[in-house]
């Protein structure tokens, strides 16, 4: 009797003891990944935040005047890096009067939309900003009230076992939980377009005037050299019948001479 007593006294013990073990090693697990689930909840009740409280769908264009356009275009991309956005498109041109336009268009987090507009605004002068800003949150709530009536209207086809209307009101609706997914894409990302022009300031001109100067003597002296060349028979045929001229000046001289010595006789 007292054996069995002391037998049942050490199983409970033991039996106490494995639970506190695993306990404290499912507690460490938690403990050693608990980032990713926290992270992950914490960025999609973030995003989730910005829906409700700022359903601000913003898109923009901006048109900037600037004296080193190699500089900017660096500075565009230092921005895009910062911010960590995404560089969609890059267009680098030259126009007439070799002057260069450098066009961007940048995805970007709705919450620095407003940071990267102020910092591209300090590249150089700003000739032109077009900032739109839409409230889709009536278009927002259309959507989640479409998806609850397709729901209910899924569950009761579900219940009847409608197999052609099921699979219709289950396309319908994965159809608009992409157009939901899409609308709030919208709403956490901005997009700008912005367009860098090379300055006509003065550096600029002197810059062309420099090269349009080398290129207009080049042609200059290719002009003169042609106009001297083309002179040359006209030189020749000038100093010929100056040469000619001056043999019958000679030759009359010699005459007259002759005649008098002959009077004098």
């Amino acid at each position: 009797m007292i054996e069995n007593k002391y037998k049942s006294k050490y199983f409970y013990r033991a039996l106490f003891s494995l639970s506190i073990l695993l306990f404290l090693q499912i507690g460490c697990k938690r403990l050693e990944h608990p980032s990713d689930n926290v992270s992950e909840k914490a960025e999609a009740s973030k995003n989730e935040s910005i829906i409700q409280q700022k359903n601000i769908r913003r898109n923009g264009s901006m048109e900037i005047n600037i004296d080193d356009i190699n500089s900017g275009k660096v500075s565009v991309k230092e921005y895009v890096s910062e911010f960590n956005a995404q560089l969609l498109e890059e267009n680098i041109t030259v126009n007439s009067d070799s002057r260069t336009i450098a066009y961007y268009r940048i995805k970007i987090k709705a919450q620095y939309f407003s940071e990267l507009v102020n910092k591209l605004s300090n590249l150089g002068e700003l000739i032109n900003v077009n900032i739109t800003a839409e409230d889709v949150s009536d278009e927002l709530t259309i959507n989640i009230d479409a998806i609850e009536l397709l729901r209910e209207r899924l569950n009761q086809a579900k219940k009847s076992k409608k197999a052609k209307l099921i699979d219709s009101l289950q396309k319908e609706l994965n159809n608009a939980l992409k157009d939901k997914d899409n609308l709030k894409k919208t709403i956490l990302y901005s997009y700008l377009n912005v367009r860098l022009y090379e300055s006509t300031k003065v550096w600029h001109a002197l810059e062309l005037g420099y090269s349009y100067g080398k290129e207009g003597f080049i042609y200059i002296a290719k002009a003169i050299l042609i106009i001297v060349i083309s002179m040359i028979p006209i030189v020749l045929l000038y100093l010929s019948f100056r040469i000619f001229l001056a043999f019958v000046k000679w030759r009359w001289l010699q005459f007259i001479a002759k005649i008098s010595r002959a009077k004098t006789k």
